[in-house]
């Protein structure tokens, strides 16, 4: 499988700090992207990821951000984009699953998954990025897909 460059490019994986999150930014950085990635636990974890991807001379950025949190998400983008420059290329990789009887799930555990697995996705969809100029719409669609959950920004992809 040919693979294409990413070099010069920005992305930003949600729940990126361990498991497929982990793995998605491992290839982003290997394929040449600067690559910022959240976490809402486990700081050590998503350390120990920044020094494997910059001892291989790439760049990476890890945020703690809740994905339930409007406001922590956008300041997640906000922060990679003064760290590398616009946003090219979003992956919703974070999720959650609360398991529990009847007697014991309670209505914040249901209501806190609806924010990160729900509401989240949605939110990215309808709060915009930065613009890139560069970007061609058909190309940058393309170039996503072949990773886990990219979510093109609406916003992003309304230019030629």
């Amino acid at each position: 499988m040919q693979t294409k460059s990413f070099k010069g490019r920005v992305a930003l994986v949600t729940g990126g700090s361990r498991g497929i999150g982990a793995g998605i930014v491992r290839r982003l950085a290997a394929d040449g992207a600067s690559v910022a990635f959240t976490y809402s636990s486990s700081p050590e974890k998503a350390l120990e990821l920044v020094h494997e991807i910059e001892s291989t001379g790439g760049k990476a950025l890890s945020l703690k951000a809740d994905s339930a949190s409007a406001e922590q998400l956008r300041a997640a983008v906000a922060r990679t984009a003064e760290a590398f420059g616009t946003l090219d290329i979003f992956v919703s990789n974070a999720g959650i699953l609360t398991r529990g009887t009847i007697d014991s799930y309670t209505l914040e555990d249901f209501d806190r998954m609806v924010a990160i697995n729900v509401r989240a996705r949605l939110r990215r969809y309808s709060g915009g990025c930065p613009t890139n100029e560069r970007r061609r719409p058909d190309r940058a669609h393309r170039q996503q897909h072949r990773y886990s959950h990219c979510l093109p920004w609406r916003k992003c992809l309304q230019h030629d």
